[in-house]
């Protein structure tokens, strides 16, 4: 429905971080020391703390438990555009399941790159990342129609409630929904 760019108004650039050095992941001290007091070498606290998002180290306890038989959990966590990174390879097995969810194989192969190949934070990238991968005109069928663009320009706009969720609580983690 835009119409465009407005006078006065410039373009952003396509990758804002290009060009920009990323910040360095640290982590918690709090949370590192309270899993080393726990016994967890700390190579398996960083990368703890990193996966679940440098949140708490209860959080990153339990990701350990659940990722103790992973062959690289105690390998050091390597991140993108340091040295000795390299990119990480697609798993064809992890991009075919998520393609059978009902993604495309450009977002399939965006999400496991952008979460370091771990299926479950792809999945969870792909959802809160809604047509963030565009798809290029390749593979596309020949005749294939134009995009419409859903909804309807239509005043006054006539909507219908489906349903409605109540939530009693004090915050999103406790309490119950009528």
């Amino acid at each position: 429905m835009s119409t465009g760019l407005q006078p006065g108004e410039e373009e952003l650039p396509e990758d804002a971080t290009e060009g920009k050095p990323q910040p360095k992941f640290v982590p918690n001290a709090d949370s590192i020391q309270a899993l080393r007091e726990m016994g967890f070498p700390e190579v398996r606290c960083i990368k703890a703390l990193y996966n679940t998002g440098n949140t708490d180290a209860d959080t990153a306890m339990n990701w350990i438990f659940a990722h103790m038989d992973d062959a690289d959990i105690d390998e050091p966590l390597k991140m993108e555009g340091e040295p000795g990174s390299s990119p990480i390879a697609i798993d064809p097995e992890s991009a075919e399941t998520l393609c059978a969810m009902g993604f495309t194989a450009a977002q399939a192969k965006e999400a496991l790159k952008e979460t370091e190949g771990n299926m479950e934070r792809a999945v969870e990238w792909l959802f809160s990342h809604p047509g963030g991968v565009e798809e290029s005109g390749a593979g596309a069928p020949s005749g294939a129609k134009e995009a419409t663009i859903p909804g309807s320009t239509e005043l006054p706009a006539r909507f219908q409630l489906n349903s409605i969720v109540c939530h009693k609580g004090g915050s999103i983690h406790s309490g119950y929904v009528d």
